[in-house]
């Protein structure tokens, strides 16, 4: 593997990393918005 590909790579993961915690985070405030109104 070439250093290109490698570097390419990684910005796929990191990529599907950070989507995954935004989403992660908008669940988490979409819960707490809901739990504020039941209350």
């Amino acid at each position: 593997m070439t250093l290109v590909g490698a570097s390419l790579l990684a910005k796929a993961v990191g990529q599907q990393y950070r989507c995954w915690l935004i989403q992660r985070f908008r669940e988490q405030a979409r819960s707490h918005r809901g739990d504020m109104v039941c209350q």
